[in-house]
């Protein structure tokens, strides 16, 4: 990927994240080489202030011999869970009640993306997921790269 953990694996869930909440307005990380034999980070950590200081914390980590891909959203009258993100099972909690949604997902991950450009395309329409889209999960990437570099918050979206 010509990086580490955050820009192979992170940069996809930071997209996520831009994509659903907006970017953050402060960031603070800590990106390091842990327990990998090679120069780019194993481990990236950060703490952001989405809109209104709601926190949000991730954490991308290539320095542990167990695989988990999990993505959790906690509100204040449900919270639902990925144990797996690109896996096919979403877990809605709300309060005390628990529902499981079987999501599908097509054998060729990209293959939805794929479609939808090409009949972008055809109709003569933007696609639904544009480079304004991946500039924003790269730009969180930077402020990630550049906190952990200066050792302290950076400042973020306006």
């Amino acid at each position: 990927s010509g990086g580490g953990v955050l820009s192979d694996v992170g940069s996809h869930r930071l997209d996520l994240l831009a994509w659903w909440f907006g970017l953050p307005t402060r960031v603070v990380a800590d990106l390091r080489t842990r327990t990998q034999d090679y120069d780019a980070e194993d481990s990236a950590t950060a703490l952001m202030l989405l809109g209104d200081g709601i926190p949000c914390t991730a954490s991308f980590q290539w320095n542990s011999k167990t695989w988990a891909d999990q993505l959790h959203i906690v509100g204040t009258e449900a919270s639902i869970a990925f144990s797996a993100v690109d896996g096919n099972e979403l877990i809605v909690t709300r309060g005390r009640d628990v529902e499981l949604i079987e999501l599908p997902r097509d054998a060729n991950a990209h293959y939805g993306l794929i479609d939808d450009f090409a009949k972008a395309i055809c109709e003569g329409r933007a696609p639904q997921f544009n480079g304004a889209d991946s500039i924003a999960a790269t730009q969180l990437a930077d402020w990630m790269i550049t906190s952990s570099a200066r050792q302290a918050w950076v400042e973020a979206a306006p």
